[in-house]
């Protein structure tokens, strides 16, 4: 299954998780996404339902992009799909498309 040209895929990480060449994020890929995107911390808390206070910000985001060992956490596929999405990196259409061309669902 080959992405569609049109498709803003620049990063194996950004592929859908069936695809063979899928790679899950690292913790610079997940920094690059939510840095480049146009919605705030609190914004993306709110819409993936993570918890958010105006003086911590929000924790379980900063462990999805740390690079320390000791606190790094890597970020849900399913959550990482909705953030890709969320930003504009990808589009949702896209991947109904992939799969149902590729035969594996419904």
């Amino acid at each position: 299954m080959t992405p569609p040209p049109d498709r803003k895929c620049v990063h194996d990480c950004m592929l859908p998780y069936n695809h063979p060449s899928y790679k899950a994020p690292t913790p610079e890929d997940v920094r690059r996404v939510i840095e480049g995107g146009k919605l705030s911390h609190e914004d993306i808390a709110a819409l993936l339902g993570i918890a958010y206070t105006t003086k911590f910000r929000s924790s379980t985001i900063r462990r999805w992009y740390s690079l320390s060992k000791d606190s790094f956490r890597q970020i849900p596929y399913p959550t990482w799909r909705l953030l890709l999405i969320y930003t504009g990196a990808v589009r949702a259409g896209d991947d109904v498309k992939e799969v149902k061309a590729d035969g594996k669902r419904g």
